[in-house]
C-alpha cells in the first residue's frame, strides 16, 4: 500500500537533489528549498492517505473482498505512517546534498538495529504486532533523521513538522468529513458509489480549504503548475482568494 506513495516522496527526491546541491553552500536557501520541498510532497502525500484512511472500509471491501474485512484497521495505521514517513524520505536527498553520506550509513546501521529489535517481539502478536512495531520504528526512523537533518540545516525536527502542520491539518479535516459521509449517508450505498462519493467530497472540500487558509505550499504548487505550463493564473488565484474572503 505505501508503494506508490514512496514513489511519489522518490520522484521528489530526484527532483529535490540537484536543486540543494547548487546551494549546499547557502544553508539559510538550502533550508529554504527543503522545508518548501517537504511542503509540496505533504500537500500531495497527506490528503492522499487521509483519503485512504477515511475511505479504507468501501476500498477494501471492493478491491479484496469481505474476507479481507480484517485488515481495514490495519490500512488505516498504515495511512497515518505514510504520512510521516514521506516528509522524512527527503532526507537522504540532504545527507547528500551536503556530503554526510557517513552520518547517513551510521544512522542506517542504528536504524537496522531498532528494527530487528521491535519486529522481533511485535512478530509474537501477529499482523497487528507487527503493524505496531512497524510503526515504532517509522516513528524513531523519522524523528532521527528529522533531528539530523535540522542539525546540518541549522534548524530542528520541531521546526521541520511545525512547518507542514497546516497541510496535516486540512487534510485532517478533509478526512474527518469523508469519513463522517462514508460512515453516515453513504453507508447503504453501492460500494463503489461510496469510493466515488468520498473522492468527490474529498478532493472538493480539501481544494477548498487549501484556498480558504491561503495554505502556503498549495500557493506554491499553483504557482509551479503555472510556470511549467506558461499559463498566467495569478489574476485568477487572486480573484478566486478575493471570492474566499468575501
Amino acid at each position: 500500500m505505501l508503494l506508490p506513495l514512496n514513489n511519489v516522496s522518490a520522484v521528489f527526491s530526484q527532483v529535490l537533489f540537484p536543486a540543494l546541491a547548487q546551494v549546499q553552500n547557502n544553508i539559510p536557501r538550502f533550508r529554504q528549498q527543503y522545508i518548501r520541498a517537504t511542503g509540496l510532497i505533504a500537500l500531495i502525500t497527506f490528503p492522499l492517505m487521509a483519503g485512504v484512511a477515511a475511505l479504507a472500509e468501501p476500498l477494501i471491501l471492493l478491491l479484496l473482498g469481505p474476507k479481507w474485512a480484517e485488515v481495514i484497521p490495519i490500512v488505516q495505521i498504515l495511512s497515518f505512517v505514510g504520512m510521516f514517513q514521506s516528509i522524512c524520505q527527503p532526507a537522504g536527498s540532504v545527507y547528500t546534498a551536503l556530503g554526510k553520506t557517513k552520518s547517513m550509513f551510521y544512522v542506517s546501521v542504528v536504524l537496522l538495529v531498532a528494527f530487528v529489535m521491535l519486529m522481533i517481539p511485535g512478530i509474537r502478536f501477529g499482523l497487528r504486532g507487527v503493524t505496531w512495531a512497524y510503526t515504532a520504528w517509522t516513528a524513531v526512523s523519522g524523528l532521527l533523521n528529522l533531528w539530523m537533518v535540522g542539525r546540518y540545516v541549522n534548524s530542528s525536527a520541531l521546526a521541520i513538522l511545525t512547518s507542514v502542520a497546516p497541510t496535516a491539518i486540512i487534510a485532517g479535516l478533509t478526512g474527518a468529513l469523508v469519513y463522517a459521509i462514508d460512515a453516515g449517508p453513504a453507508h447503504a450505498w453501492p460500494i463503489a458509489i461510496r469510493l466515488l462519493a468520498g473522492l468527490f467530497a474529498g478532493v472538493t472540500s480539501y481544494l477548498l480549504l487549501c484556498v480558504v487558509t491561503k495554505n502556503r505550499p498549495f500557493t506554491d504548487f499553483v504557482g509551479l503548475i503555472s510556470e511549467r505550463l506558461g499559463l498566467d493564473m495569478v489574476p485568477y488565484w487572486a480573484r478566486l482568494r478575493g471570492l474566499m474572503n468575501k
